[in-house]
This record gives C-alpha cells, sequence and structure tokens, in this order.
C-alpha cells in the first residue's frame, strides 16, 4: 500500500486551504496592537488537525524506512530490532492521526492513513472500521477501496476483496490489476489456515 504524502497533503491543503484562513483572519476593521499575539498565536482546529496528520504520515515514511531496512538486513536479530522501531513509529503514527481526527473528523485522509497504520500492525478489524469512514467521507477513492480490500484480503474474506475488484475496474485499472496481483500473492503464500473458498476464481478476474 503506498502512502503518497505529497499527494496527501497537498490534497488537505487544498481541501482546508479556505478553513485556515477563516480561522486566521481578523474579519474587517483595524485590529488593535494588543489584540495581535494572541490572534497570531492561536491555532484553529483545522491547523492541529493538519499538523497532526503531516506528523503521522513522517512516522508512517520513517516505519517504511525500518521495513525496508529490516528486509534487506543479514541477521534475524538486527531484522526484528527494525521491526520494533517500525512497530513503535506505527503507535505514533496511529496517535497522531487520532488527534487529527478529534480535531478535523471530516478528514477523511487522517482515517485513510489510520486504516494503514493499523492494518501494518495487525489490526485488520480496526483497520477496517477506520477505511468504512474515509469511505463514507469519499466513496470513490480508489487507493482507500484497493487499500480495504487488503485488510479484507488480510483476513481471507475473498468474497469482500472480488467486490472491490469490481469496484476498481470501473474507478481505476490500473488499481484493480494491482490489487489482484496481491490476491494472486495471498494464494500462493496461503498457508493452509485461511479460508480457501473462492480462491481457484482469483486467477479468472478481468
Amino acid at each position: 500500500m503506498s502512502i503518497k504524502i505529497a499527494g496527501a497533503v497537498s490534497l488537505c491543503l487544498i481541501l482546508f486551504s479556505s478553513g485556515v484562513l477563516a480561522h486566521g483572519g481578523g474579519g474587517g476593521g483595524t485590529t488593535s496592537k494588543s489584540n495581535t499575539p494572541s490572534v497570531s498565536h492561536q491555532k484553529s482546529d483545522t491547523q492541529v488537525a493538519l499538523d497532526n496528520y503531516r506528523e503521522g504520515l513522517k512516522n508512517l515514511e520513517t516505519a517504511s524506512s525500518l521495513e525496508q531496512k529490516a528486509g534487506r538486513s543479514g541477521s534475524e536479530r538486527k531484522a526484528a530490532k527494525h521491526l520494533k522501531k517500525a512497530n513503535k513509529q506505527y503507535g505514533k503514527a496511529k496517535r497522531k492521526f487520532a488527534k487529527a481526527i478529534e480535531h478535523e473528523p471530516q478528514l477523511y485522509q487522517a482515517h485513510s492513513r489510520m486504516g494503514y497504520a493499523r492494518h501494518q500492525t495487525g489490526d485488520y478489524e480496526g483497520a477496517l472500521k477506520s477505511y468504512d469512514i474515509a469511505l463514507r467521507l469519499k466513496p470513490r477513492n480508489a487507493q482507500i477501496i484497493g487499500d480495504r480490500a487488503q485488510s479484507h484480503l488480510a483476513l481471507g474474506r475473498l468474497a469482500e476483496v472480488q467486490s472491490a475488484h469490481q469496484q476498481l475496474q470501473k474507478l481505476d485499472r490500473s488499481a484493480a490489476a494491482d490489487l489482484k496481483d496481491k490476491m494472486l500473492a495471498w494464494q500462493k503464500t496461503s498457508d493452509g489456515d485461511k479460508p480457501h473458498s473462492g480462491e481457484a476464481s482469483i486467477a479468472q478476474f478481468d
């Protein structure tokens, strides 16, 4: 799942630029000098949300880098050390996204990235809850649909994954192809404990 930090931040800036200005502006007339300090140092809920969202994205980026180091490390001990650090970064990211959501509940990007952080730490049910909220706010977002499908896939729920694949076929065929690849990879690495119902049909997806 791609983090897409630059794109997400730019989306937030576009989404909330008017809100930031509305909270930060003084409204007409002359503002006395005595009032200036309190206005300039006070952040709006939108600004606090965006700051926390950005910090959370940085935590995700750091976690991803640590996971890559774990994959390249030459020993299990070093890999475990990097993964432990990555897990801590995901924990920090979740706290930052929770703070962002607290101040701006309509920030669908924060709900989406919360889902990603939860998925990466094995909380697939929690991830689905976050993705569900994000999709209620942004129903036709291909990245959220694809990421949510991967949490369903981790739980072996192929009917839900197939439904997401059909949605993506209409919205973003590249995302649909990426999801199909992940489904095929899941099928190959299935350890026998996951539900197998419908597995044979994966390769037949258009």
